[in-house]
């Protein structure tokens, strides 16, 4: 049997005792408060120990607390202070990005019109088509699809971007006798690449007795689509005369028609980098 402490008188008595024997005092009200009570002063040391424990476990739910605030602040003032040199970086490589692309744009653009400028330049250079035409022409019994010079050839020169450079005076002996001071003029046409590399076209017009064009080109491409265009008009009789090399229109039945075949066929006489359209009688 456990003895207990009367709450009064301090008495020692039965945990069964309805009265304290010695003052008198009764434990039947109450029970459960009394004995609750005599048991928190018959075990002092365990309350004490409780809120000891209860008061540790406030400080350390507070020192997780304010641990949390510290950091969450922490992480929001360094995101805040970080967050305007980061926009910063991003909007410099942004107009870094943009001015990039605005480069390449302008690149591109330019490219592209070279390319388009140099399609026009080529597409306008001149051809046989530009010089000579072939029309009718009655001999004899016989008629005679013959080539002849076009009229106003410097005004087509001019309208394909051809500019005149030089006018000189130039002296020639042909068969009928000297001709003096007979202008020599200089077309050219030019178009500077991008890759700092020029592309041009130059037509000298002699226009003295049995003159003609000389057409000068700066690469063989030009050249050789210069001579398919004489093809196609019919220029396909290829012959030489010493080093020279010559193209003409083949006539048939010439025979009849040696003058003008020999002296009026406007003959094209072929070197390494122009051709000349001349008449025959050179």
């Amino acid at each position: 049997m456990a003895l207990i402490q009367c709450p009064k008188c301090g008495q020692q008595i039965s945990e069964h005792a309805r009265k304290c024997p010695k003052c008198g005092a009764d434990f039947t009200k109450n029970q459960d408060s009394v004995n609750n009570d005599v048991l928190l002063e018959s075990n002092p040391k365990d309350t004490p120990s409780k809120k000891e424990h209860s008061h540790k476990l406030w400080i350390w739910l507070v020192a997780v607390f304010a641990i949390i605030v510290v950091l969450l602040s922490t992480v929001y003032l360094y995101h805040k202070n970080e967050e305007p040199k980061q926009n910063a970086e991003l909007s410099q490589l942004h107009q870094l990005d943009s001015i990039a692309a605005a480069k390449e744009t302008v690149a591109n653009s330019a490219l592209r019109q070279d390319s388009i400028e140099r399609a026009d330049f080529v597409n306008g250079l001149v051809d046989i088509n530009i010089f000579i035409e072939r029309k009718p022409m009655e001999w004899g019994d016989g008629s005679y699809d013959v080539p002849c010079f076009k009229d106003n050839i410097t005004k087509t020169l001019e309208k394909l971007g051809y500019q005149k450079t030089d006018t000189k005076r130039g002296t020639r002996e042909g068969e009928g006798g000297d001709y003096d001071n007979y202008a020599i003029q200089t077309y050219e046409k030019r178009f500077h690449n991008l890759d700092d590399t020029d592309l041009w076209s130059k037509v000298v017009f002699n226009d003295g007795e049995c003159g003609g064009y000389t057409i000068y080109f700066c690469v063989k491409e030009q050249m050789d689509k210069f001579l398919e265009s004489c093809q196609r008009l019919g220029y396909t009789q290829k012959y030489t005369e010493g080093d020279t090399k010559y193209l003409r229109i083949p006539l048939e039945n010439a025979d009849s028609f040696d003058y003008y075949h020999e002296n009026y066929n406007c003959i094209i006489e072929l070197k390494d980098n122009s051709v000349t359209i001349c008449f025959g009688c050179i």
